[in-house]
C-alpha cells in the first residue's frame, strides 16, 4: 500500500487542467510564497474532500506539521515551509490556504437605554436555564458567583503557578508516580483484563508514558484511574500531553476522559478522542471545579477498538491543579475578558444585590477558551472552539455562541476560513453573534473578522452617557468599526448595543482587574468599554427571545432584532438598523420561512414555432436542478408574445438518474399578451425524480414568425415545508437562498436621470418578505422607491433615501462615484481594478498590504472609553 500511495503523489498534484495557485491563496499568503525561503508559515486549508490518508502523504511529501483538525469544517492548521505553500496549493484536494492570523479580545444606564425588561413587566421572561450560551473567549470564571458555568474546554492550555499540584510524569515503569507539590491519594489503579502491573497487558508504563490500547480487540475497555483529595479547593484544572500510535484511525478508534466527583461511583465524560488519524499529538485542559471533591478520579478509558497493530493512546504530564484558598487566583479566565463577556450576557448579581445584573440573568455558560492570558489567539485556536461547538452542541444544548473577539480582514468573506466555520454553526441552526470590532477612531471599513459575515449577528456599540432613558444624548460610541466590510461591502454592524463604561462581573486576580485597578468596583466587578461588550448584549438578548419561542431560528432572531431597533439618525454603515431594543424584540412576531431559488441568467429567449429548455446552472452539472421525490415547488416564467401565436406553453421535466425523462408538468400560456406578464405553478416532484429542467414552447404554423418572449425563469424551493433538498441546495451559481437574513451588499448604480446613486440589496427580496423591506429595517417604517433606478430593480433598491436623507453623514457619494464603471456588481469577483477605497478616495494601504491588518492601528487598546 505504500508504494502505490508514493506512485500516485505526483497526480495528486498535476490536477489535470493549469490553476493558478495563486487563486487559492488569501493576499498575505501569495507575499510569503512569493517571498518563500524555509521559514514556517501558520496556515489554515479547506479542503474539498478531507481524506486522512492524503493528509499523511502531504504531510511527509512537504515537511508539514499538522497542529489542529477541524473535522466537522473540512479543514486542518498546518505549519508549512513558505517555499512549500505553492506545491500545496497545486493539491487537487486543497480548496484554499489562508493565513492562522492574530485574533484579539476585542450597568444600570445600559440596560435603559437597551429598553431591558424589568422583573414584573409584561416582556419580562426569566432565562431558561437548560439553554446554553457559549462564550468562546479567554475563559469564564466558575468561581464567581454571579455566573452559571455549565463546564469549561480549554483550546488554549491555561498557565499559571497554583498552590498545589498533582502530577505524574511516568519517569518510572511504575503506577505510583508523585511529581507535583501534592500527593495523589492512591496509585494509578487499572481495569486490564489482559495483564496486571505497569509492565505488561494493555495498560502499561513505558518509556516515560502511560499507555492504553485493547489488543487483541477484547472489547473489555481498558482503563486506569487515579485519585486526589480536592476538598480545600475552591478551583481546579486537569490537564495532560497525549499522542496516539501510527495505527490509530478517526471515527472508529475511541479513548474517553472521564472525571468523577464521588470516587468512581459515576463518571462524566470530558472528550471522547475520535477525530486523530495516524501519529498525532496535542494537550489538553479542562475546568474541573465542578468535580471537587475529598474523592476526585481522573480516568483514561478505552471507548472503542484501539485493537489492531500500531494502534495505542499515550499520556504524559498528567497534572491537577488545585486553588486553596479564597484569594488566590482563578484557574479559568487568568485574563478576564471572557468572564466579563459572560456576566454581560447572564450575570445574577448576587455579589452585588443585583445592581449590576446581565441581560438574561441566570443564563447558562459554557466557556470555550481560545484566548491566552492576554487575550489574544491564533484563527486556528477559534475555529477549533467552533468546530468543538458544532460537535456538542446537542449535548450541551449550545443555542447561542458569543464571540467577542476578532482579526483583520484579508480577502472576501466567502473565502476566509473563521467566517466559514462561524458560519457552518449558523447553518445547523446555531445563532452567532460577534463583535464589529473597536476600529471605529480609523473610519470605514473596519469590521473585524467574524463580523464581515453576512449571515452571523455583527453588533457596534452605542455610548449612552449614563442618562438613561434619555436618549438625546447617545451617540455611536467613537470606537465603534464601521462598515461596509473590506472587500465585499456587506452593510455591517447589523445593529448596535451599549457598550460604554458596561459593569461585570471580573475573574479574581485577573490581568484585567489587576491592569484597571480604577475600574474595579467591590472588588468583584470590572467597568470596560468595547463592541465585546456590545455583543454580549445581544447574545443574552437571544437567549431570552429563545426562551419565550424556543423554536426561533437564527435568521429570525437577526431579523426581529435588525427590525425592533430604535432608528436613529446617523451613517448607517456606522449606526446599522440602530439600538438594541429589548423589549420591543420580545414583541416582534415576524418570522423568515427559508427557500432557494435559481433563475436562467442571460437575455430575453426568443422562440418561433418549437421549444427551448433553460437549463438552470445550480452548482450540480450541467442538467438544472437535482431535487428528490416529493419536493414542492415554484415554477414561474415571465412572458410576452408577438402575433399572436396559436399556442404558448411553460413547463417542466422530470429525469431520473439515467438521464431519462419520466413525466412533464405542462402550462398553457395565453398567446395574446404583448406586455410582460408573470406566470407560476406550484408542483411536487414524482417518484423517481433526479433532477428538473425547464421549458418553453410556442407552436405555430402560419409562416409569419409568430413568438413567444420568455424571461426571468425562475425556480423556488419551499423550505418551509419540510423539503429535504432545502438542506442540501444552498447557494449555487445563478441562484441564491432567500428567506435568510442575510446583511445586504453596497454598491455603485445609475438613475434613470444619469446620476449616480448608492444601491442597497432589497432585503425584502433577499429575507422574503416586504415586512423586511430595508425601509423597515433602517429608517422609520417608510419603504424606499426603487421605480427610479435603472436595469434590475427588483433585487436592488435605492439607497439613498436613508432616514436623514444621505448615506453619508456629509451628504456626499462616494468620492470617486466609479467604483464599478458601469454600475453593475463585480460579477468576476475581483476588487476595484484602480486600488481605491471609498474613504475619502485614498487607498487605505494599511487595511491592504500589512501582514497583520487592522491590529497595528492607534485604536485598540484597553481604555476605549468615550468619557
Amino acid at each position: 500500500m505504500v508504494a502505490c500511495l508514493s506512485l500516485l503523489l505526483g497526480a495528486a498534484y498535476a490536477g489535470g487542467a493549469a490553476v493558478d495557485v495563486r487563486d487559492k491563496m488569501s493576499e498575505k499568503l501569495r507575499v510569503r510564497m512569493k517571498a518563500g525561503g524555509a521559514e514556517m508559515v501558520n496556515v489554515i486549508v479547506r479542503y474539498r474532500k478531507d481524506s486522512a490518508r492524503e493528509n499523511r502523504r502531504i504531510t511527509r511529501e512537504l515537511d508539514i506539521r499538522q497542529k489542529r483538525i477541524f473535522d466537522k469544517l473540512r479543514m486542518r492548521a498546518y505549519q508549512v515551509p513558505a517555499n512549500k505553500l505553492e506545491k500545496l496549493a497545486k493539491n487537487k484536494d486543497v480548496e484554499f490556504i489562508a493565513v492562522d492570523a492574530p485574533v484579539k479580545a476585542s450597568s444600570l444606564a445600559a440596560r435603559q437605554t437597551a429598553r431591558l425588561p424589568v422583573y414584573g413587566s409584561y416582556n419580562y421572561v426569566p432565562v431558561n436555564p437548560n439553554l446554553t450560551v457559549a462564550v468562546l473567549d479567554s475563559g469564564v470564571s466558575s468561581a464567581h458567583a454571579d455566573l452559571h458555568v455549565a463546564g469549561q474546554i480549554n483550546i488554549v492550555p491555561l498557565a499559571g503557578t497554583c498552590d498545589a499540584t498533582y502530577r505524574d510524569e511516568f519517569n518510572g515503569n511504575r503506577f505510583d508516580g508523585n511529581d507535583g507539590t501534592g500527593f495523589w491519594t492512591g496509585d494509578w489503579i487499572e481495569y486490564d483484563v489482559a495483564g496486571r502491573g505497569a509492565g505488561y497487558g494493555n495498560v502499561t508504563v513505558s518509556n516515560g508514558e502511560l499507555f492504553l490500547d485493547d489488543r487483541p480487540n477484547t472489547g473489555t475497555r481498558p482503563s486506569a484511574r487515579r485519585a486526589a483529595d480536592l476538598s480545600q479547593a475552591i478551583a481546579a484544572e486537569f490537564s495532560f500531553d497525549f499522542r496516539t500510535g501510527p495505527g490509530v484511525e478517526a471515527d472508529e478508534d475511541r479513548i474517553a476522559v472521564d472525571i468523577s466527583s464521588n470516587g468512581g461511583y459515576s463518571y462524566t465524560t470530558l472528550e471522547i478522542f475520535d477525530s486523530y488519524e495516524g501519529a498525532a499529538s496535542g494537550s489538553r485542559s479542562y475546568d474541573i471545579t465542578p468535580y471537587i471533591s475529598d474523592n476526585t478520579v481522573v480516568r483514561f478509558r478505552v471507548y472503542d477498538l484501539y485493537g489492531g497493530p500500531s494502534e495505542y493512546f499515550a499520556v504524559d504530564n498528567v497534572q491537577i491543579t488545585a486553588r486553596t484558598t479564597a484569594d488566590s487566583c482563578k484557574l479559568s479566565d487568568p485574563y478576564g475578558h471572557g468572564t466579563h463577556v459572560a456576566g454581560v450576557i447572564g450575570g445574577d448579581g448576587t455579589l452585588s444585590n443585583q445592581a449590576y445584573i446581565g441581560v438574561a440573568p441566570g443564563a447558562t455558560i459554557y466557556s470555550v477558551r481560545v484566548l491566552d492570558n492576554e487575550g489574544n489567539g491564533l484563527t486556528s485556536d477559534v475555529i477549533a472552539g467552533l468546530n468543538w461547538v458544532l460537535a456538542n452542541a446537542a449535548t450541551y444544548n449550545i443555542k447561542i455562541v458569543n464571540l467577542s473577539l476578532g482579526k483583520g480582514v484579508d480577502g472576501s468573506a466567502s473565502e476566509d476560513p473563521l467566517v466559514l466555520a462561524a458560519e457552518a454553526l449558523w447553518d445547523a441552526g446555531i445563532t452567532v453573534v460577534t463583535s464589529a470590532g473597536n476600529y471605529g477612531r480609523d473610519g470605514n471599513f473596519t469590521i473585524t473578522s467574524p463580523g464581515n459575515s453576512p449571515k452571523v449577528i455583527t453588533v457596534g456599540s452605542i455610548t449612552d452617557n449614563g442618562t438613561g432613558n434619555d436618549f438625546s444624548d447617545d451617540y455611536v460610541s467613537t470606537y465603534s468599526s464601521q462598515g461596509p466590510t473590506l472587500g465585499d461591502h456587506y452593510l455591517k454592524p447589523d445593529l448596535i448595543a451599549p457598550g460604554n463604561r458596561v459593569i461585570s462581573p471580573i475573574a479574581d486576580a485577573s490581568k484585567l482587574k489587576m491592569d484597571l485597578p480604577e475600574r474595579v468596583l467591590d472588588g468583584n466587578y470590572l467597568e470596560l468599554s468595547g463592541t465585546s461588550m456590545a455583543a454580549a448584549m445581544v447574545s443574552g438578548t437571544a437567549a431570552l427571545m429563545l426562551t419565550r419561542e424556543p423554536g426561533l431560528s437564527p435568521d429570525t432572531i437577526k431579523a426581529r432584532l435588525m427590525r425592533s431597533a430604535r432608528k436613529i439618525d446617523g451613517d448607517p454603515t456606522a449606526t446599522g438598523a440602530g439600538v438594541l431594543d429589548i423589549a420591543a424584540a420580545m414583541k416582534e412576531t415576524g418570522a423568515l420561512n427559508a427557500f432557494h431559488k435559481w433563475w436562467v441568467m442571460g437575455p430575453s429567449a426568443r422562440v418561433v414555432d418549437g421549444a427551448a429548455e433553460f437549463k438552470i446552472d445550480s452548482g450540480v452539472g450541467s442538467y438544472g436542478v437535482a431535487m428528490t421525490a416529493g419536493t414542492s415547488f415554484t415554477a414561474a416564467v415571465r412572458y410576452k408574445t408577438y402575433g399572436n401565436p396559436e399556442w404558448v406553453g411553460f413547463g417542466v421535466d422530470y429525469y431520473n438518474a439515467n438521464d431519462q425523462r419520466i413525466s412533464s408538468d405542462d402550462l398553457d400560456l395565453q398567446s395574446d399578451v404583448t406586455t410582460w406578464a408573470s406566470v407560476s405553478q406550484h408542483l411536487t416532484a414524482p417518484e423517481g425524480t433526479a433532477y428538473v429542467e425547464l421549458w418553453a414552447w410556442v407552436w405555430d404554423d402560419s409562416g409569419q414568425n409568430r413568438a413567444g418572449y420568455f424571461d426571468d425563469f425562475e425556480l423556488v424551493l419551499d423550505c418551509d415545508n419540510g423539503n429535504q433538498d432545502c438542506g442540501t441546495n444552498l447557494i449555487r451559481n445563478g441562484g441564491f437562498e432567500s428567506g435568510t437574513a442575510r446583511s445586504p451588499m453596497m454598491a455603485m448604480g445609475t438613475a434613470n436621470d444619469g446620476s449616480q446613486t448608492v444601491l442597497i440589496e432589497d432585503t425584502g427580496i433577499l429575507w422574503g418578505g416586504d415586512q423586511w423591506s430595508a425601509g423597515y429595517l433602517w429608517s422609520n417604517g417608510y419603504l424606499w422607491a426603487n421605480d427610479d433606478i435603472k436595469g434590475d430593480d427588483y433585487v436592488w433598491t435605492d439607497g439613498y433615501l436613508w432616514s436623514n436623507g444621505y448615506l453619508w453623514s456629509n451628504g456626499y457619494l462616494w468620492s470617486n462615484g466609479y467604483l464599478w464603471s458601469n454600475g453593475y456588481l463585480w460579477s468576476n469577483g475581483y476588487l476595484w481594478s484602480n486600488g481605491y477605497l471609498w474613504s475619502n478616495g485614498y487607498l487605505w494601504s494599511e487595511a491592504v498590504t500589512d501582514d497583520d491588518p487592522l491590529f497595528k492601528t492607534h485604536s485598540h487598546g484597553l481604555l476605549l472609553h468615550d468619557d
